[in-house]
């Protein structure tokens, strides 16, 4: 706690200190024309100067659920959220402060939030108290590495939306620019109404699928998939009606322009055509996750951003602003839905193979199964002669089972990771 909470304290002073000085040309990348850049320069300079309150809010928050204090958790959230809520009429509206009283708003929000998590850990409730003392650099490392893989993707999503921004406003020019950067923010918070239940429902769950996986009950964890697979198809169905049939009330929150709100919708309408898959990628990536396979679910993250990238740069050259609006729903859904295939195989526990494998062999296999499961999850490592046997049954099976197996064996079997 002592480490993480300096870590906090440390990188909330340095990251306003470097950026900045740099807000300008940030706010240009991140599609700010002149009409809109003097708002968004006045909010993002206020914000970035609450930026302690906010890493400390969100921060000490994690070490709050995480020592069985979920409902304290959520009380901290809770009271930011509302408190904005209420704060942003009265400064901007009340006080006449416009765009510096939204960022205020929120700011002082923050600021609660933190005031609560700080409180909660100082106090005697938690059984890990913030301390000082007793740092350690070896500590730090181990905690930025594990932290890296949910950064690197959490900080491409922004990219990836930074990216929309510029390439709307470059493509859409003076006369179209900042309507379409309008509406594809919009649409952005129409998309966090549902990503961020979304990761809720899938995340919450990841400590059950750990449990049962280690305790070899592939069965309940394949049970637990299918529970979740069918929650989040359930959830995001739902929301795929609601952007056809609420869209226009959502679009009223944020503009009374007809025109815009008009436009607005569709784009609502078109970056939800790919909901259902992405109720299926969120459990898989943190299916892959639970299961102690994180190096999985960030090459599957980075390379649908990969082809995001080059999609967003590429077809507007050709087919015009417009058709960027289509690229994030287009790309979701086609790698979302092979992200799934493969869950689904890659899940299935060894006697699902067996049934593919010829008599003599089955035996054997399941044997190397459980030897793979004892070095992994009790670390109890193979004799080499195990270790043999393993690698001359491998040959065996790709002999014998994969190179006489048909399409669908031969879509099983390539996901028999420890042979």
């Amino acid at each position: 706690m002592a480490n993480c909470f300096l870590m906090l304290c440390v990188f909330s002073v340095a990251l306003p200190a470097a950026i900045l000085p740099f807000r300008e040309p940030m706010l240009r990348l991140f599609g700010a024309s002149d009409a809109t850049y003097p708002y968004a320069e006045a909010y993002f300079t206020l914000y970035l100067l609450g930026t302690p309150f906010a890493l400390l809010a969100s921060g000490l928050n994690q070490f709050i659920v995480c020592q069985g204090f979920a409902a304290d958790g959520m009380k901290s959230v809770v009271l930011g959220a509302v408190l904005n809520i209420v704060l942003d009429p009265v400064f901007i509206f009340a006080f006449g402060l416009g765009a510096r009283g939204a960022a205020i708003a929120t700011v002082l929000s923050q600021l609660a939030s933190c005031v609560y998590a700080v409180r909660f850990l100082l106090g005697q409730k938690p059984p890990i108290r913030i301390t000082r003392g007793g740092y350690s650099a070896a500590v730090m490392r181990r905690v930025l590495t594990l932290g890296f893989s949910p950064f690197i993707i959490i900080a491409l999503d922004n990219v990836m939306i930074i990216a929309m921004n510029a390439v709307l406003q470059h493509y859409g020019g003076a006369a179209r620019g900042d309507a379409l950067v309008t509406c594809a923010t919009i649409a952005q918070s129409f998309m966090l109404v549902v990503t961020m239940p979304l990761g809720g429902i899938t995340g919450g769950t990841q400590s059950i699928l750990s449990y049962n996986y280690g305790a070899y009950r592939t069965e309940r964890v394949r049970q637990a998939q299918k529970y979740i697979f069918g929650l989040g198809l359930a959830f995001t169905a739902v929301m795929t009606l609601a952007a056809r049939l609420a869209g226009p009330l959502f679009v009223r929150l944020f503009t009374t322009d007809e025109a815009l709100a008009a436009q607005a919708f569709d784009t609502i309408k078109v970056c939800t055509l790919a909901l259902l898959p992405l109720g299926l990628q969120y459990e898989v990536v943190d299916g892959f996750t639970a299961l102690g396979l994180a190096k999985l679910a960030l090459p599957l993250s980075l390379w649908r951003k990969a082809v995001y990238f080059a999609a967003v740069f590429a077809l507007p050259a050709f087919f015009g602003a417009d058709a960027a609006a289509a690229i994030d729903a287009i790309f979701r859904y086609t790698m979302d839905v092979l992200r799934a295939r493969g869950m689904a195989a890659r899940n299935c526990p060894p006697e699902d193979y067996v049934a593919y494998m010829d008599q003599d062999l089955r035996e054997d296999y399941l044997q190397a199964a459980r030897l793979w499961q004892e070095a992994r999850f009790r670390g109890r490592p193979m004799t080499e002669e195990q270790r043999r046997r393993v690698l001359r049954l491998k040959d065996e099976i790709w002999r014998r089972t994969w190179h006489n197996a048909g399409l669908r064996q031969r879509l099983r079997l390539k996901y028999v990771e420890f042979l």
